[in-house]
């Protein structure tokens, strides 16, 4: 079965990613995978994190990333540290990367995702997933953090709304600045 789960991935990740849904069935097969080699869910949080984003409208469970969304509240609320460059970090999905290296690694199958090309279009892809889908963390004064389509996926906002009801902030990337 975990073989199988592992020809299928390879498959998946052969082909360049050109639409959503081949970044969500990478996502599932990888899922699946981890309940076979990380059945505890200790070495990869927050792949299998995302791997359940995106197959929900909203998340509430957020641990795996609590330390990231709370460096976005200190850095907004509390001015602590460059507000931009942490919330890049958040939609760079730079821990996301380096967990998919690991697990590709782990289960030797050729690293798709050291690829910068690559890797550019699969979280443009996993962007246009996210949207809509927000985070509502049970933890921290952050209400909710989403991912907002502006200009036919041109621009991708993002939008932070703390628990306060006083305190909205929204920043806007485009791929072009980010990738």
């Amino acid at each position: 079965m975990k073989e199988e789960i592992v020809k299928k991935l390879k498959l998946a990740l052969i082909e360049s990613i050109q639409k959503e849904c081949q970044v969500i069935y990478i996502f599932v097969e990888i899922r699946k995978l981890l309940d076979w080699i990380d059945q505890d869910g200790s070495n990869f949080s927050v792949l299998r994190f995302y791997s359940n984003w995106v197959l929900h409208i909203k998340i509430d469970k957020t641990f795996a990333i609590s330390s990231l969304l709370k460096k976005i509240e200190n850095s907004i609320l509390r001015g602590e540290g460059d507000r931009y460059s942490i919330i890049l970090e958040m939609i760079n999905f730079d821990e996301l990367r380096k967990e998919l290296k690991n697990i590709l690694k782990q289960i030797k199958v050729n690293n798709f995702f050291s690829d910068d090309n690559y890797w550019q279009t699969f979280k443009e892809k996993l962007v246009t997933v996210l949207i809509d889908c927000p985070l509502e963390p049970k933890l921290g004064n952050i209400e909710k953090f989403a991912f907002t389509n502006r200009l036919n996926n041109k621009e991708i906002s993002c939008e932070i709304i703390f628990k306060d009801g006083n305190t909205t902030k929204k920043y806007s990337f485009t791929f072009v600045d980010l990738f």
